[in-house]
């Protein structure tokens, strides 16, 4: 893509949603919403927590939904990494947002040992 001339973000997700919220009082939130809705292609990267037993607050949920609503509606590529599987993902972010990324998204397991780990 890059090559290409194409625009490209890799986004830490819970680094772009403190960023987001902290921007309320500066009004800086919009701009970078916009800038990952409209990047040619986005990386989320480490969508969701394995180990959370509720949902996300409103506000983080309505950030990534905005955010993966748009680039679903325009056909724009989105990558995403996590540790949840689907059922886990709608219930940390909402329905919604699980039926936008299970209908776009082809889902690729990967196996191994947790190099973080050793």
């Amino acid at each position: 893509f890059l090559a290409k001339g194409k625009s490209a973000l890799w986004i830490e997700l819970y680094d772009f949603i403190s960023e987001i919220q902290e921007g309320y009082a500066t009004g800086d939130s919009q701009k970078r919403l916009d800038a990952a809705r409209s990047a040619d292609i986005i990386l989320l990267d480490d969508l969701g927590d394995a180990d959370r037993t509720q949902p996300e607050s409103d506000d983080r949920r309505r950030i990534i939904f905005q955010l993966i609503n748009h680039r679903y509606n325009e056909g724009l590529p989105t990558l995403i990494t996590t540790n949840l599987q689907g059922k886990q993902i709608a219930e940390q972010f909402g329905a919604r947002v699980f039926e936008r990324i299970i209908e776009s998204c082809v889902w690729h397991t990967v196996t191994g040992r947790n190099l973080r780990m050793e």
